[in-house]
């Protein structure tokens, strides 16, 4: 069976985005994969001066950015 990929970069302006997906994705009887990217550049684990209380910080805010995302992502 076929399957799209679909790569989702803000997932609460996806709603539209992924109706349309689903709708190609009957059309073309596949199956849909979504797919949630958080671009790394936007989050730097590791900067000069740096300590690893900061770095602890980035990886909980991004923890709770990818559960945030994946409820809205589900609701859509």
């Amino acid at each position: 069976m076929k399957t799209l990929l679909t790569i989702i970069n803000q997932p609460e302006k996806s709603r539209e985005f992924i109706r349309y997906v689903v709708n190609m994705a009957e059309s073309l009887q596949s199956s849909v994969q979504l797919l949630f990217v958080q671009n790394p550049d936007y989050y730097p684990f590791y900067t000069p001066g740096t300590t690893g209380t900061a770095t602890i910080q980035v990886q909980v805010n991004l923890e709770k950015m990818s559960k945030d995302a994946d409820n809205i992502i589900n609701k859509n």
